[in-house]
């Protein structure tokens, strides 16, 4: 029976401080991730054992991209891709530019600069959608355009890890895997196109295992892994296979059967993908270099948030839906530890480099809940208002509120008494 105390302390934590959250108006997702931080190697060490976590971490994942693919149709996806691509695309170019243009004032090497700009340019598809869906978002446009670039991206992770592996001094990479990459891609983007052609199916033997309570979970999981490791041995990343047959589910008439299976298991691997999240956070690197994390993490936010709000904007994209869909894929992605990983596997990266990366990234998963309640206050503020300007201010009306509140209290009064004290001591000093 002790063995299963630890599990036991950390659902209890992990539900109490969640509920906390949840009563501060806060997402749970950033209660589960403080409590990785306590529990975790840096904290009580209740936790010690990564490596499993990490597993049920990324079957979370998995089960979170498998859920995005049955919330978004075909025909919506098609509208929408050349927005994704061509945002994602330019997103990893031009945040290996500004690696490149940063590495000229500090001491690491190109093949680093190029490993940091890919670990700059994805975002987290777990954090994002969460907040999207809290926030009722993920149906609309803006969610949409965040899904697809979301989407866009997964699809770079396996050129990404190919290109390291290339670059790598301790490991090669063999023209066969590329190959096999690129038919992987044109089989399922051309299955993808033949669903979009017909009207909805029926899933395979749907009239026994959907109808049966406890077959029905497992039917709905097994569509998802099967999915997602035929994907990754056709080259792609496993996340990928696990939206591709959420898509095909999505164009099926037993959508909401599978969907409602498979929705428990998502929320309880989802809360494991958090408390991982911070498991990965070192207090005592972050002790020693809190400056330079701090420093990181908030140029990554700004940087992303601008890079992302010029590119949609370009393309057409309002500046609502601009602000939204950014805000959303401002921060650093959970790739950003499996890319430091495989870099670090082949002497791309020293170990400080790595720590950095994995810190700045665990902090910017942590904060992005924060910061995305701008989010809410837009949507309910700001609907029709384009400037720039009075978007941000309707975002933060409270604080505005607050800024006049003091200004009107404290830093008028206390200017008078200034003045009047001054005014009094000036014939004295005469």
């Amino acid at each position: 029976m002790h063995e299963l105390a630890p599990i036991a302390i950390t659902l209890t934590f992990t539900t109490i401080i969640g509920i906390v959250m949840v009563s501060m108006r806060q997402p749970a997702m950033l209660g589960y991730m403080l409590c990785g931080v306590l529990l975790g190697p840096s904290g009580f060490g209740l936790i010690e054992d990564r490596d499993s976590v990490n597993f049920l971490a990324e079957l979370g994942v998995i089960l979170l991209l498998y859920f995005i693919g049955m919330e978004l149709s075909l025909s919506v996806f098609r509208n929408i891709w050349r927005l994704a691509l061509i945002t994602a695309g330019a997103q990893i170019i031009l945040s290996i530019v500004a690696v490149f243009g940063f590495a000229q004032f500090v001491t690491f090497d190109p093949l680093s600069a190029v490993v940091l700009g890919l670990c700059l340019a994805f975002s987290s598809t777990a954090v994002a959608m969460k907040m999207l869906e809290n926030y009722n978002l993920i149906h609309k446009h803006s969610g949409r355009v965040a899904m697809g670039v979301l989407v866009a991206q997964d699809l770079a992770v396996a050129p990404a890890l190919i290109a390291i592996n290339i670059m790598g001094t301790n490991a090669e990479i063999s023209a066969l895997e590329i190959i096999r990459y690129s038919l992987g891609m044109l089989a399922l983007v051309g299955t993808c196109i033949y669903f979009v052609q017909r009207p909805k199916i029926n899933l395979p033997f749907h009239r026994i295992w959907l109808i049966d309570a406890d077959l029905a979970p497992l039917g709905s999981i097994m569509l998802c892994l099967t999915a997602a490791a035929i994907a990754s041995a056709l080259g792609m990343s496993a996340g990928f296979g696990a939206f591709f047959i959420g898509l095909i589910v999505a164009n099926s008439r037993q959508r909401h059967n599978v969907h409602d299976s498979a929705r428990p298991l998502q929320s309880l691997l989802m809360m494991v993908f958090f408390l991982a999240v911070g498991l990965l956070i070192d207090l005592t690197f972050l002790q020693e270099n809190w400056v330079t994390v701090l420093t990181f993490w908030l140029l990554v936010l700004v940087f992303k948030t601008l890079l992302n709000i010029a590119l949609l904007r370009i393309q057409g994209t309002s500046m609502q839906c601009s602000i939204i869909a950014s805000l959303s894929l401002s921060q650093l992605g959970e790739f950003s530890f499996m890319l430091t990983a495989v870099a670090f596997s082949v002497g791309l990266l020293d170990d400080y480099l790595r720590q950095m990366v994995i810190s700045v990234t665990a902090v910017s998963l942590m904060t992005s809940p924060l910061y995305f309640d701008a989010i809410r206050r837009l949507d309910h503020r700001a609907a029709q208002r384009t400037n720039s300007t009075q978007v941000l201010r309707l975002i933060y009306f409270r604080e505005f509120r607050w800024l006049r509140w003091i200004r009107g209290a404290i830093v008028t009064p206390a200017k008078r008494f200034i003045s009047r004290r001054s005014s009094d001591s000036a014939p004295e000093d005469q």
